[in-house]
């Protein structure tokens, strides 16, 4: 067992989580459940830990992570709502607010939906 993941945002490590899940990693959260209520002071004791079960996959599910992690923050402009005309961010493929699909198809992006480069 190695930790890989230490955050006080529980989703974030829950996301993380399924990341490594849907490859196939074997993972869990330590102090999943637990947090600080006697003083309310976030502690990093008590912080949610993703870790990888076998010491093997640790490398593994680090280049996976770093990957996410690292990744260049989204250039496509915001748009609006064809549904409702609400404005949504760039990054967004679907409406925050109805859950209307986005209709036009982000800037810079290529038939399988990957950004391309400048």
């Amino acid at each position: 067992m190695r930790e890989i993941f230490v955050n006080q945002d529980h989703a974030r490590v829950g996301y993380y989580k399924s990341v490594l899940d849907e490859a196939g990693i074997p993972n869990f959260i330590r102090n999943q459940n637990s947090h600080n209520s006697l003083t309310d002071m976030p502690s990093p004791l008590f912080f949610p830990a993703l870790c990888v079960v076998h010491d093997d996959d640790y490398d593994s599910a680090m280049q996976i992570l770093g990957e996410i992690y690292y990744a260049p923050a989204s250039l496509a402009a915001d748009w609006r709502c064809p549904k409702c005309n609400e404005e949504v961010p760039g990054n967004f493929d679907s409406c925050w607010q109805c859950g209307a699909l986005r209709t036009d198809a982000p800037p810079n992006s290529d038939e399988a939906g990957n950004a391309q480069a400048p």
